[in-house]
């Protein structure tokens, strides 16, 4: 009996209303709006229903192309990011062409780091909880290993994993 009114509790508490409300703005917002405002979205292209999409009219995705489940796709309010066609990016990846780091003060002002475009070729491969760095061009027939952390452009059919990453 106690579980359930331990379930009830939570059920019936402020915090979890709040939480999932704010849940369900964030996918909202962050997702089907996202996905609405898109500069583009190539035939037969899919996104996972939990990505999250920051400044979607400058992020392109060519045709054939899957966005994992989690993924974080960030781009800045001054950069692009064009991912390209038959690309697949894995879970929980992280792409951001902002500096991402604010000052609290002057928020349209980067505080650290630096906003660049971002170039995702054709035929990409980007494994799970790959991060994609500001100013970076990932050329065609790429892998990118899960978990590597890409700070420099990568030629055309390379493989490359760790942080940073690097040819493997």
């Amino acid at each position: 009996m106690t579980k359930l009114f331990t379930v009830l509790k939570i059920l019936f508490s402020a915090t979890f209303w709040r939480q999932v409300s704010r849940r369900i703005m964030t996918f909202i917002y962050t997702n089907v709006f996202g996905i609405l405002r898109l500069r583009r979205i190539g035939i037969k292209s899919d996104i996972d229903p939990t990505v999250k999409l920051a400044y979607p009219e400058h992020i392109s995705i060519g045709d054939y192309s899957d966005i994992g489940s989690y993924v974080h796709i960030y781009a800045g309010a001054q950069s692009d990011i064009t991912i390209g066609d038959n690309t697949l990016i894995g879970p929980f990846a992280f792409i951001t062409s902002d500096s991402f780091s604010k000052s609290k003060f002057e928020m349209t002002k980067p505080h650290s780091g630096h906003q660049a475009d971002i170039t995702i070729g054709n035929n990409v491969r980007i494994g799970a909880h790959a991060i994609i760095l500001p100013g970076v061009h990932i050329h065609d027939n790429v892998s990118v290993g899960a978990g590597a952390v890409v700070t420099k452009d990568v030629p055309e059919g390379k493989r490359v994993g760790g942080n940073p990453a690097k040819e493997l």
